[in-house]
């Protein structure tokens, strides 16, 4: 499937908002001049098109995490014992227990740290516990942590 600008246009209206109604992106699109006119059918033609093609692969929502108590956003950059061996085996039990210890986002990376693991949770004593947790994982030779004072998303 070929994406063109009105696709793109769609995409970015809908990672602002999923709920958007199909009216709405189509009065936007128009708007701003992306189309000179468009129906609220092809505009739903479009997205069915593209979860079809799994280019949308689903929606979601966005929650205020202080108010759900998660207080504390953290960075932790891993070293694994050997990371290209051990990589897999390692990702895999600490995805297992994601939930458990708050984890919210796992990257593999390339340079002086092997993984990369963002997690929101409630306090530095739960912090704390978790780090205690993912530290005695095998494979993880030693872990960098970083609290976030303020960000964007």
């Amino acid at each position: 499937m070929r994406i063109d600008n009105i696709d793109k246009k769609i995409i970015e209206y809908l990672k602002s908002d999923s709920r958007l109604p199909k009216e709405e992106i189509s009065i936007k699109l128009q708007e701003n001049e992306i189309v000179d006119s468009i129906t609220r059918q092809t505009v739903h033609t479009r997205i069915k098109s593209l979860e079809k093609n799994d280019i949308i692969t689903g929606y979601t929502i966005i929650t205020d995490d202080k108010k759900l108590g998660k207080e504390i956003t953290a960075i932790i950059l891993v070293v694994l014992d050997r990371a290209a061996s051990v990589w897999d085996f390692t990702a895999q039990n600490l995805w297992k227990r994601h939930e458990e210890l708050d984890i919210i986002e796992m990257h593999h990376l390339a340079g002086e740290y092997d993984a990369m693991i963002k997690m929101k949770t409630e306090g530095i004593d739960t912090l704390e516990q978790n780090l205690k947790i993912i530290t005695s994982i095998d494979g993880v030779q030693r872990t960098h942590t970083m609290v976030c004072l303020s960000g964007y998303e």
